[in-house]
C-alpha cells in the first residue's frame, strides 16, 4: 500500500463563486491561476479516499521546507505550481499558478473545456481501511497535481460547466425576452395596419 500513487478529479471553480482569502502572491500579467476542489471525500477509481486532513498536513509539510508542488500536463512536465491550499465546506481548494509565456497549447485545452479535471499526484504513508473495506489515506506525500481529461474521482463536478449552463440558461431567458418583445412589437405594427 505504501508505493500506490493516489489520483483526484479537480473541480474547477472561479474565484466570484467564494469569498476566501488565499495568502499567495498574484502576478496577473504573467500567469492563470486555475482554482478547483481537490477532493470529494468520494471513493476514486483506486478504491481510495485521501483524508481532507492528510492533504492540509502534505501541504504544509512542503510549505516549511519551500517544496513546490509542481503542475503538470497530463503527468508530463512541469507547467506551474500550486500556490494555495485549504479546506472549504470540508472539501480542498487548490490554487495553481501557469505562466502564460510557454503553456500557451496547454492553457488553449484547459480553455477548449478538454481537461475536464485535474489529478493530484502523491505516496501514501499512511493509512487504514473502513468497515466498508475502502481504504482511508491519513498520511500524504505529495509531489505534483496534472490537468487531465480522465481523472479518477467522478463526484467532483465542475462548477466551471455548472457556470456556463447557469449563463446558458440566462442566455435564454434573454431570447425569450427578446422573442416577447418582438412579437409585442409585430402585433403591434399588425394593429397599425389594421388600423385598430
Amino acid at each position: 500500500m505504501n508505493e500506490k500513487r493516489i489520483f483526484l478529479k479537480l473541480e474547477k471553480i472561479t474565484e466570484s463563486e467564494i469569498k476566501l482569502e488565499l495568502n499567495f502572491e498574484r502576478n496577473d500579467e504573467k500567469n492563470v491561476y486555475i482554482m478547483g476542489i481537490a477532493s470529494t471525500q468520494d471513493k476514486n477509481s483506486n478504491g481510495f479516499v485521501v483524508d481532507n486532513k492528510a492533504l492540509l498536513e502534505s501541504w504544509l509539510d512542503c510549505k516549511k521546507v519551500n517544496k513546490n508542488i509542481a503542475v503538470y500536463e497530463k503527468h508530463g512536465l512541469p507547467s506551474g505550481k500550486v500556490v494555495a491550499c485549504e479546506e472549504m465546506s470540508n472539501k480542498i481548494l487548490v490554487v495553481m499558478e501557469i505562466p502564460k509565456s510557454g503553456n500557451e497549447r496547454l492553457l488553449a485545452v484547459y480553455e477548449q473545456g478538454i481537461y475536464v479535471g485535474l489529478s493530484i499526484g502523491g505516496w501514501t504513508i499512511d493509512g487504514e481501511w473502513d468497515d466498508k473495506e475502502v481504504f482511508h489515506v491519513t498520511e500524504f506525500e505529495w509531489y505534483e497535481v496534472s490537468l487531465t481529461d480522465i481523472p479518477s474521482n467522478e463526484n467532483a463536478l465542475l462548477l466551471e460547466h455548472a457556470k456556463n449552463k447557469k449563463q446558458n440558461m440566462q442566455n435564454k431567458k434573454d431570447n425569450e425576452l427578446e422573442s416577447i418583445n418582438l412579437e409585442k412589437a409585430l402585433q403591434q405594427v399588425i394593429e397599425t395596419i389594421k388600423g385598430i
